[in-house]
């Protein structure tokens, strides 16, 4: 399935440049392929190889590839007419992409999952005017406080 995107949009680091990546259109069916433009002219299209690896088709790919690594992912769990956000956190001194995504927990109840780094993290659930943070993660297991601190302000606007 081939899905025009305009909305999606994070920020990057190549070879030591700041820039906004924008995911323009997205392909589902067969495999899993972004094409994504970026703020300093660059567009390809990129895909996750079966070992991992993020790909473009040009020459000059690899550097971007290398940028979107832990973000692409992300990319392709965003369902369309759900909540979703992304913005930077430090982390151990880095500041990394946080993504929020709206997923359906149970019937009539939603949770906003929390990804970084390529891997799922943890959940928001509210209940009772409460939000409350839990995780199915084994590898991750520790939630940051303070992240769910911000995420909390995020979701209180939504």
């Amino acid at each position: 399935m081939i899905e025009k995107i305009h909305c999606i949009q994070f920020p990057v680091i190549v070879k030591g440049a700041r820039l906004m990546a924008t995911v323009e259109e997205k392909i589902t069916d067969p495999g899993y392929f972004a094409r994504i433009r970026f703020s300093d002219g660059f567009i390809d299209q990129f895909t996750i190889t079966r070992n991992g690896r993020v790909k473009g088709t040009k020459l000059r790919a690899r550097p971007y590839a290398l940028a979107i690594r832990f973000d692409i992912n992300h990319i392709f769990k965003i369902v369309p007419g759900k909540f979703f956000h992304v913005f930077q956190h430090p982390i151990r001194g880095n500041y990394i992409n946080i993504w929020i995504l709206e997923r359906d927990a149970a019937p009539g109840q939603t949770s906003y999952a929390v990804f970084y780094r390529q891997f799922y993290r943890f959940e928001l659930v509210r209940f009772d005017n409460k939000w409350v943070p839990f995780t199915k993660s084994n590898i991750f297991p520790e939630v940051d406080q303070e992240l769910i601190t911000k995420i909390q302000t995020i979701l209180s606007r939504v």
